[in-house]
This record gives structure tokens, sequence and C-alpha cells, in this order.
């Protein structure tokens, strides 16, 4: 059931959330709670998110919005793959229009489906 599973790879996990779009962070925020998770943010720039991540240990994954108010969330990408953090993107931008270092990432398209950001974070979310 996809629901159970989704319940049961993010309860507990630690979850970045970067989107500079208040109510879309709030509903992933309020989304990933609702199933336990604990969220990193949301935070709306690639420089506060990574702020957050010097003082903290790495997330479980990340949820990031491709474009935010001042370019593109690649350099957070960067870090965080570095740090073996999987990332989900939840962007407008078509996944085709993604540059080729990042097209192998799940990308979800908004509007969102909650649903289908969910299981795609649940389904590479890391283990503890």
């Amino acid at each position: 059931m996809p629901d159970d599973y989704i319940r049961l790879r993010l309860q507990g996990r630690r979850i970045l959330v970067v989107e500079d779009d208040y109510l879309q962070a709030e509903e992933m925020r309020v989304a990933l709670g609702a199933l336990r998770a604990t969220v990193i943010g949301p935070v709306p720039s690639v420089e506060e998110a990574l702020d957050r991540l010097a003082a903290e240990d790495p997330p479980d994954a990340a949820v990031l919005d491709v474009r935010l108010g001042r370019g593109p969330v690649f350099p957070l990408v960067d870090v965080l793959r570095r740090a073996g953090v999987p990332v989900v993107f939840a962007s407008a931008s078509p996944h085709w229009s993604l540059p080729e270092p990042y097209e192998d990432l799940p990308h979800c398209e908004k509007p969102l489906d909650m649903g289908e950001l969910l299981l795609a974070l649940a389904g590479v979310a890391r283990a503890r």
C-alpha cells in the first residue's frame, strides 16, 4: 500500500525543504509533518540552505525548487550530492530543461501533486 510505504519511509527522517514560494513551502512542511518527518526549513535560498547544512547534521533527503529568487539551486545540489544526500526537484521548470549533470534526479513538476512528491522522497530518503 503506497500510503504505508510513504509513512514508513519518511517517518523520523530529516528532510531539507528549499522553496521560495511561501504557500508551496508551507504545504510541503505540513505534508511532511503529518508523516512525522522532521522538516529542515523551509528555506527560500541557496545561501540559507548552506547555512543550515553547516550548522546541522546532513538531512536524509532534500526537496528543492530549481529556480529560486536569486538563481538556480544547482550549487546546493552539488554540495548535497558530495554529502550523499538524495535530492528531489519540485519545480515549474520541466524535466527536459535541467542541465545534463542533474537529469538523473527525480523531478516533480508544479503544480505539485503532493502524493507524487512524497512518493519520490520516500523512494530516495536515506535509511538511518
